[in-house]
């Protein structure tokens, strides 16, 4: 959905081959996390001839919008009072970056509808992307990209496909592994439970059971789990009964732990045994 909506406003600006008439209304302006939200609700019209501006206040080429738009957080949004966009300004990254850091998540939380929480979990993926991409807010996003999600589940329970969408769920999963280990064993029944009913995965499962057993310095069963040894090299992390590994993760709908480790130019020759 994301990308989808990074599509659709890009198309808007390509379309773009003249500035937009000024106009004497009083606009409101608004980040790319707050544009998107409205994108998802549906509450925001998308002129075909949507401007976009440079730091220096000029408009820019259509041909150039697409390297702009490669960091869509460095952008602030204008809509007018009938809530269309009506042009967008380019901002200087640290700028933007120092913008995001000023906005809490949490004040929406408190609004939010259990029964319907796709947008919220929605936008807390996209916060794990610029986590993901903006090193210098890597730890602020994380810590609060997790107090959100346990704000969540502590107030609404355990998410579902049609409380949170297919995507709101593998969002939750990719934060529980960002949660203390205490955390990642309270929910891990609902994780299990999640599998059952298709809101996950198996794979979901042994990944985080692995994990789980790697915070308590246990064996892991289905090979998921690598460290870095001092030469910065990927390494196993200690399986157990590894001549059975194979057995184990076909049951959890994984390849063999062979095809696996090559990614990593790992090697594994561990003859396999069924179970």
């Amino acid at each position: 959905m994301k990308n989808l909506v990074v599509a659709l406003l890009l198309y808007s600006a390509l379309t773009a081959c003249k500035t937009a008439p000024e106009t004497t209304q009083e606009l409101q302006s608004i980040t790319y996390d707050q544009m998107q939200q409205q994108v998802l609700k549906n509450a925001l019209k998308v002129p075909s001839d949507l401007p976009y501006y440079s730091i220096d206040g000029s408009m820019v080429a259509p041909a150039m919008l697409n390297a702009n738009l490669i960091n869509p957080i460095a952008t602030t949004w204008f809509v007018n009072d009938d809530n269309t966009l009506v042009k967008v300004h380019i901002l200087d990254v640290a700028a933007a970056l120092t913008q995001l850091r000023e906005k809490t998540l949490l004040r929406d939380l408190t609004t939010i509808n259990c029964t319907d929480i796709k947008i919220v979990m929605a936008r807390l993926e996209h916060r794990k992307t610029i986590e993901n991409e903006a090193e210098s807010l890597n730890e602020f996003l994380k810590k609060q990209n997790i107090e959100a999600l346990e704000y969540i589940l502590k107030t609404c329970g355990f998410p579902t496909i049609q409380t949170a969408s297919e995507a709101g769920m593998q969002t939750t999963w990719n934060l529980l592994q960002d949660t203390s280990k205490e955390t990642r064993s309270l929910y891990f029944p609902q994780v299990i439970e999640a599998s059952k009913n298709g809101s996950l995965t198996r794979e979901d499962v042994a990944l985080m059971q692995d994990k789980m057993l790697m915070d308590y310095d246990k064996p892991q069963l289905y090979g998921t789990q690598l460290v870095i040894n001092n030469n910065g090299i990927f390494e196993l992390y200690e399986l157990d009964k590894p001549a059975q590994v194979d057995a184990r993760r076909e049951i959890m709908g994984m390849p063999p732990l062979s095809n696996y480790l090559q990614h990593f130019k790992i090697a594994f020759n561990v003859a396999q045994k069924t179970l």
